[in-house]
């Protein structure tokens, strides 16, 4: 299937229903039937165009990449997310409640210990100023920002990893590649920063599943060669 490039509501609509069909296929393949989304919602930015989400049973795409995918760019595009949020979801929730927990410890810490240390220091009308609430505030949105940045490559590492499985276990790692590739070429990148918050850019993506491609391609014609001259042997 090509993809769609008209406006009508009416091949929106079917294409909605194809990478619905497709987000089926791939979760019935993962084993999370149970996850099945209920309808797609397009996002005109704020959202990474490389990472779609399954979020409260509902699919989280770019509005840019609406009609410019076919229906095996999606299906390899939307593998990786799936896998992301099935079968290494505890692994991901384990990282962002890392990230929150260590900020709520850091934050007990700086109250505990610096808080009293810097009180003796302030005006003593702060706490009728309209800033007082920064005291407590700021600190605990620094300690957060602080800790989701060192959980950064953990979360990073899973976002490769599913792509990785994409390729080794589904064997949709060309179509990814590509898929990613094209996406790369409408520049749709460049509004947000690298791998801010552990969430690798588009282009790195590309770099690390493209040496594991081939890598695989590598391993598989040495298999090929060894079976063959073991052939010739006999």
């Amino acid at each position: 299937m090509s993809g769609y490039s008209s406006k009508d509501p009416k091949e929106h609509q079917a294409e909605e229903n194809s990478i619905l069909r497709i987000t089926g296929n791939l979760l019935v393949r993962l084993g999370a039937s149970n996850r099945l989304p209920r309808g797609v919602v397009w996002f005109p930015k704020n959202l990474d165009p490389d990472k779609p989400t399954l979020f409260l049973g509902r699919l989280r795409l770019r509005e840019a990449l609406r009609g410019k995918l076919t229906e095996e760019e999606w299906t390899a595009l939307l593998a990786s997310s799936l896998l992301l949020n099935t079968r290494m979801r505890k692994k991901l929730l384990l990282v962002n409640w890392t990230a929150i927990i260590l900020s709520f410890l850091g934050f007990g810490l700086f109250v505990w210990f610096l808080l009293p240390a810097i009180g003796s220091h302030l005006p003593p009308n702060l706490s009728h100023s309209p800033w007082a609430g920064g005291v407590i505030v700021f600190p605990l949105l620094g300690f957060f920002f602080l800790f989701t940045r060192v959980t950064g490559p953990m979360r990073k590492s899973l976002r490769f990893r599913a792509d990785e499985t994409v390729a080794s276990e589904l064997g949709m790692g060309a179509e990814l590649l590509r898929t990613l590739r094209k996406i790369d070429g409408m520049s749709l990148d460049s509004d947000r920063h690298p791998s801010r918050f552990g969430r690798p850019s588009i282009s790195q993506r590309i770099a690390r599943l493209s040496r594991f491609v081939d890598k695989v391609q590598q391993g598989k014609s040495e298999s090929a060669q060894h079976v063959h001259d073991h052939a010739q042997e006999k």
